[in-house]
C-alpha cells in the first residue's frame, strides 16, 4: 500500500497504525451477506457500476481464475515466450479453489483459463463443476488441440457454459506460424466433433465462439475466419487487436489504422449476411506507453471521472491466490486463499485505486485501456434507470423489508448523482 509504505519511511509507526485501523473499520459488512439471493447482488453491482464511490456494495460478480500456466504451444508474441524466465509456471491448487465455492453464486462470469492452456489441468473439469455445483457460469477460453472425444464428453458433463477456441488464421502456414505446434486440420476436426456432440446429446452448452487476435500477419484472414465460424456453426467470433509486449515488436501491430478498421468492416458486414455475431475487444496494444485515453475513446462530453467495470466489480486470481483488479496490474492487492474476496475486494488498496479513478488521476495500469468508462451526465441517467426498472423486477421475488433497503439504496445513490451533476 503506497501510503502505508511513504508514512513506514517517515518512521511514522504508530500513525501508520492509526490510519489502518480507521481506514479497516470503514470497510462495511455487506448489508445482505453470503446467504441472499444473487439476484440482490445483482442489484448492487447495478448500483455500484454508476461509479458514484470507491466502496463497493456487492461481492464480485465477476473472476478470472489462471488455473493454468502451463502451455504446449510456442506461439511466438505471447508473453511465454518474450518473458518465459519470469513467469511463474504451474498449475492452481483445486483444493484452495474450492473453499472459495460460496461466492461463486454471486459470479456472472468465472474464466478458468490463465496464460496456458487450461486443459492440461488434469483436474480442470473439477474446477468447472465446483462453480456449477453453485449454479455460476464457467467459461474457459483453449488453442482446441486437447478436445479429443473423452476430453469433451468430459467437458459436455462438466456442464461448462462457454468455450472459446483460439483461431488466428485459416490458411495453414499463417495458422501454423501464429500457433506453432497447432495445426488448423486437426482443430477444425475437433470443433466439428464437439458440435455433433452437442447435438446427439441436445444440449446447447458450452455456448462455443472464436477468439482471433489481429496483427500484420493475418490481417487479411478476418473474412476467411468469419466464414470458417459459419462453416462450425459458431455463433460468435470475436477480434481483438494484439497486446505487443516488448518495444521490439511494435512493427507487428495493426491497431489503430485504416488497413485494421476496414478489414474489421468487412468482417462485420460478412457477419451480417452469415448471421454470425461479430464483436471487436480492444486491448491495449502498448502498455509501456501512456497516452491519453480521450485520445482513443473519441468521447464529446467531458467527464466528471472515470469508472472501470473490472475494477468495480471483478477479481483477477493469480495462480497462487494473489489478486490483481486485472491483468494490466503488477501490483497485488491480497491473497484469496488466505482471506476472503469480501474483504479484498473493499480494503484500503482497492478503495484507493477507485477513488484515483473517481478523480481522473489515472495510473499507468488504467492509461489507454478499453475497460475505462467516462462518467458523464448521459452515463449516470442510463445506470439509474437500468437499477430502477431491475428494482421493480425484483420486487416480487424479496420481502418487505429487502425491498425497501435497496429502494432506500437507489435513492442514496440517485441523490449522490444529483449532487455530483450540480457541482
Amino acid at each position: 500500500m503506497t501510503f502505508i509504505n511513504t508514512l513506514l519511511q517517515r518512521g511514522e509507526k504508530k500513525k501508520e497504525e492509526r490510519i489502518l485501523a480507521q481506514y479497516m473499520s470503514e470497510i462495511p459488512e455487506h448489508k445482505f451477506g453470503l446467504d441472499t439471493l444473487p439476484e440482490i447482488n445483482d442489484f448492487l453491482a447495478l448500483l455500484d457500476s454508476c461509479f458514484l464511490q470507491p466502496r463497493a456494495l456487492a461481492l464480485p460478480t465477476q473472476y478470472s481464475f489462471a488455473v493454468s500456466v502451463l502451455c504446449d504451444l510456442k506461439c511466438p508474441y505471447c508473453p511465454r515466450q518474450t518473458y518465459g524466465e519470469i513467469i511463474e509456471s504451474g498449475l492452481m491448487s483445486i483444493k484452495k479453489f474450492r473453499t472459495l465455492a460460496e461466492y461463486f453464486k454471486f459470479s456472472r462470469y468465472t474464466g478458468l483459463f490463465g496464460l496456458g492452456e487450461p486443459l492440461l489441468h488434469p483436474e480442470f473439469f473439477g474446477f468447472v463443476k465446483t462453480v456449477k455445483n453453485v449454479n455460476g457460469y464457467a467459461a474457459t477460453s483453449t488453442h482446441g488441440m486437447l478436445l479429443s472425444e473423452q476430453v469433451i464428453a468430459q467437458l459436455l458433463d462438466s456442464g461448462l457454459d462457454e468455450l472459446e477456441i483460439s483461431i488466428d488464421a485459416v490458411n495453414p502456414e499463417i495458422f501454423g506460424f501464429l500457433r506453432a505446434g497447432a495445426d488448423i486440420k486437426t482443430l477444425i476436426k475437433n470443433i466439428q466433433l464437439l458440435q455433433t456432440e452437442k447435438k446427439r446429446r441436445g444440449s446447447r452448452r458450452p455456448r462455443v465462439q472464436i477468439a482471433s487476435v489481429i496483427s500484420v500477419y493475418n490481417l487479411r484472414e478476418m473474412p476467411a475466419l468469419v466464414r470458417l465460424a459459419k462453416q462450425l456453426e459458431v455463433e460468435k467470433i470475436v477480434f481483438t487487436n494484439m497486446i505487443i509486449t516488448h518495444p521490439e515488436n511494435k512493427h507487428v501491430s495493426v491497431y489503430p489504422s485504416g488497413a485494421f478498421s476496414r478489414m474489421l468492416n468487412r468482417a462485420q458486414g460478412l457477419g451480417k449476411k452469415l448471421g454470425i455475431e461479430v464483436c471487436f475487444f480492444y486491448q491495449k496494444p502498448y502498455p509501456w506507453q501512456r497516452k491519453i485515453f480521450s485520445e482513443i475513446s473519441g468521447a464529446t462530453e467531458a467527464p466528471m471521472g472515470y469508472g472501470c467495470p473490472l475494477i468495480w466489480r471483478s477479481l483477477y486470481v493469480e495462480l497462487n491466490g494473489d489478486v490483481k483488479p486485472c491483468c494490466y496490474f503488477e501490483e497485488v492487492f491480497g491473497n484469496c486463499f488466505e482471506e476472503s474476496p469480501e474483504r479484498i475486494f473493499n480494503n484500503p488498496q482497492f478503495r484507493q485505486l477507485r477513488q484515483q479513478l473517481l478523480s481522473g488521476d489515472l495510473p499507468q495500469s488504467c492509461v489507454d485501456c478499453g475497460n475505462l468508462v467516462k462518467i458523464t451526465d448521459a452515463y449516470l441517467d442510463q445506470k439509474l434507470a437500468e437499477a430502477e426498472m431491475r428494482l421493480h423486477s425484483l420486487q416480487s421475488r424479496i420481502t418487505e423489508k429487502e425491498f425497501n433497503q435497496l429502494k432506500n439504496l437507489l435513492a442514496e445513490f440517485s441523490s449522490m448523482a444529483h449532487n455530483i451533476v450540480s457541482k
